[in-house]
């Protein structure tokens, strides 16, 4: 039994308008119309609301034969002594496993979206922004220090970050903003005396203050390639993370 002819019963047994069955599932009457003439299918929600409305009156229901519907009632037109077996059983047993199945997508939907949450977790930036910097070990000197990437967690705009890499800023500079224990850690390691060819340092959970004055964690990976003097200080921002 097609839902279009199961409308058209139920409006014919319950003497109900097109207006009046569409306040009950509480649609509009043109989409009983259009239902009614096949010009479009329920949703879920429309099922549920039908199947609930058949179910609460299921007694009153539950002779269904259209051969009673003349062919000019306002109903729906049927042809004259065929008798349709439209027992409200069946339907409402059709209807559950048409949502039966729209239960199992929803399930297998919800699983895929698990899926690709936890790979987006694995698909983390190696870094957020990175620092270039060229060394001098004969001086000990941090010279022409640039930024890439985006550091807008740090809350300063470029112009302002430029002079608080270069030290331009008298106990305001990138180092200053570092929390004592993790400046602490910091100058623990120097690259001063380093001889090989490259060298990389690492330190997790660095406190370094932000503009608004909270402190930020990073990760921090360091490269130095003494060749070219030239040092890469990749920062991660933990807080970024969502999980």
């Amino acid at each position: 039994m097609r839902f279009s002819e199961q409308l058209k019963f139920v409006r014919f047994k319950k003497k109900l308008t097109q207006k009046e069955l569409a306040s009950i599932l509480e649609i509009s009457p043109g989409a009983i119309y259009k239902y009614e003439n096949e010009l479009m299918s329920p949703g879920y929600k429309i099922i549920k609301k039908f199947e609930s409305y058949l179910t609460s009156n299921s007694a009153e229901l539950s002779m269904p034969l259209l051969d009673d519907i003349s062919e000019d009632s306002e109903y729906g037109e049927v042809t004259p002594g065929k008798e349709i077996n439209m027992q409200v059983s069946d339907y409402i047993n059709s209807q559950k496993r048409t949502i039966q199945l729209l239960e199992n997508e929803i399930v297998r939907l919800e699983d895929k979206i698990k899926y690709l949450k936890i790979k987006g977790n694995h698909s983390k930036p190696a870094y957020h922004f990175k620092m270039v910097s060229t060394y001098k070990a004969e001086t000990d000197e941090w010279l022409d220090t640039d930024i890439y990437g985006d550091f807008s967690m740090t809350g300063f705009t470029y112009e302002e970050m430029v002079p608080l890499m270069n030290e331009e800023n008298d106990n305001n500079s990138w180092i200053d903003r570092y929390h004592p224990d993790s400046k602490v850690r910091l100058d623990k390691h120097t690259l001063k005396n380093i001889k090989t060819d490259y060298h990389y340092l690492k330190w997790d959970h660095m406190m370094w203050k932000a503009k608004n004055g909270k402190y930020e964690c990073y990760n921090i990976d360091l490269l130095y390639i003494r060749a070219e003097e030239k040092v890469t200080s990749m920062f991660y921002w933990v807080n970024g993370d969502k999980e």
